[in-house]
């Protein structure tokens, strides 16, 4: 439905004196006649003062501090990246204590529950890896002790059918380098430990690789391979869990990935004994989806969704912030949505999904698309997931169904307008996707930042620009209500 409310225009507050023909400039500008109601005028306390050379450079600067002040980002993202919620993982308290958090400020906000998740909750089961103990790894050269360190030298490998995920082991490893040799462990002395190099298994998927491994009568009881996924020195950790059918493998083989330093040393140590121990369990369990909505008086509506959990803690006296991934993405919908709460039109629907369980494999925003509490006939979508990165990296906005085609155009033509560096991408690794196969109309926004992506480093100060970050939820907003 195209919104029938013009916008007036807003009077300006200007601690330095402003002269009035520019005012008059900024008034005039074609930003501040979109079709949209009028913003609410925030308290002065969480406004910027702004200079005349200010609103030439940009004239939008007052709308966006009016309706996006930099202080609320700062707070909403500090609160969710924080030691209290430990990464945020699914299953966790930490997890919870963010679903809580969530709720209380959609209330705060003035959102109602829908009706289809009482309490603002919507429950789902999902299957994921929990880790119980710090997993370990070293490696012992006659009377030479070497401990490796987590995260940076190797981390376990559990998401898979194929994977144990519980155990510990101690023995001789044998080195395989040769692409040709991958499986031939009975000419090699049916060795228990084996080491892949990147050279040897360069181009073979990890399905295919580890497949043939348990086929075979004479696997190893523990598989080391070499990968340079890695970012700002750690590991890209990665807890997908959507390949995993069984919650006890005890058929499966040990895996860990181990760092190209790791394997040199293993190298030139042919006669040196690993140690390992892992406890990490597949385990099924209930969360939620955290859901507000902005009730109006017709049939059609918005959903503005990103997902919260992260990564959690490593058990190594470190966690996962996840500033970048995704708490930016929560702490612009819930700005969208105090935004929007001031301005919607009345005759339509606004809803805002926390979505949980993105990480391990999109189960919340799955669970949300199979049950389509939601008309995806009437409902348009924004997904938001990685914005305001620090990097230097245009802001990809998504589409995976043709559907959507028309409003990822709308959207780069609108974030063009704007200034806004961006580019169109049909790539399908978000909450996004489980949406459009359902039928609905979406686009995902993201910030592809992989300096600190998936990694402890992941922090406000590495990862976050608010300027940037209030840039991409006004432009979310107006593209909101140029429908």
């Amino acid at each position: 439905m195209k919104n029938k409310y013009k916008a007036t225009r807003i009077g300006f507050w200007i601690i330095s004196s402003v002269s009035i023909a520019i005012i008059a400039i900024v008034l005039s500008n074609g930003v501040l006649n979109a079709q949209r109601p009028n913003p609410v005028v925030l308290e002065t306390s969480e406004q910027e003062i702004l200079t005349s050379e200010d609103l030439v450079e940009d004239p939008d600067k007052v709308q966006k501090e009016m309706l996006f002040p930099v202080g609320r980002f700062e707070k909403t993202i500090q609160k969710l990246v924080s030691s209290e919620l430990d990464g945020r993982y699914p299953g966790t308290e930490g997890n919870t204590q963010a679903m809580d958090y969530i709720r209380g400020e959609m209330v705060r906000i003035g959102l109602d529950a829908p009706s289809f998740a009482e309490n603002y909750l919507m429950p789902f089961e999902m299957i994921l890896p929990m880790k119980h103990s710090a997993t370990e790894m070293s490696l012992a050269v006659g009377e030479r002790q070497y401990a490796f360190t987590f995260g940076e030298d190797f981390n376990e490998f559990v998401a898979r059918d194929f994977a144990r995920g519980i155990g510990s082991f101690e023995g001789r490893f044998k080195i395989i380098d040769d692409p040709n040799s991958l499986y031939d462990f009975e000419n090699m002395g049916d060795p228990e430990i084996v080491i892949y190099t990147e050279n040897a298994i360069s181009g073979v998927s990890y399905e295919a690789l580890f497949g043939e491994i348990i086929k075979s009568d004479h696997r190893p009881k523990v598989i080391l391979y070499e990968s340079s996924q890695q970012n700002s020195g750690y590991f890209v950790l990665s807890p997908f869990s959507r390949f995993v059918t069984t919650n006890d493998n005890v058929d499966g083989v040990l895996i860990y990935r181990i760092s190209e330093e790791i394997v040199n040393l293993l190298k030139d140590s042919p006669d040196g004994v690993l140690s390992f121990k892992t406890e990490v369990s597949i385990d099924t369990l209930e969360t939620s989806n955290v859901i507000g909505m902005i009730d109006g008086t017709g049939e059609e509506g918005v959903v503005i969704s990103a997902h919260f959990d992260h990564l959690g803690n490593n058990f190594d006296g470190s966690y996962n912030p996840g500033a970048l991934d995704n708490a930016s993405g929560v702490t612009t919908m819930l700005a969208l949505a105090e935004a929007i709460k001031e301005t919607a039109d009345p005759e339509m629907d606004y809803y805002f999904i926390a979505f949980n369980g993105e990480e391990e494999g999109m189960y919340g925003s799955s669970s949300f698309a199979a049950e389509k509490p939601l008309d995806p006939l009437l409902f348009q979508c924004f997904n938001v997931d990685m914005v305001g990165a620090s990097g230097n990296v245009p802001l990809e906005i998504s589409a995976t169904a043709i559907q959507s085609v028309a409003l990822q155009e709308k959207a780069l033509l609108l974030a063009d307008a704007m200034r806004i560096e961006t580019f169109k991408s049909d790539k399908g690794s978000s909450d996004h996707v489980p949406l459009e196969n359902a039928g609905y109309v979406t686009v995902s926004f993201t910030e592809l930042d992989k300096r600190f992506y998936h990694t402890p480093k992941d922090t406000v100060e590495n990862s976050i620009d608010f300027i940037k970050m209030q840039n991409v939820a006004y432009f979310i907003y107006r593209l909101v209500f140029e429908r």
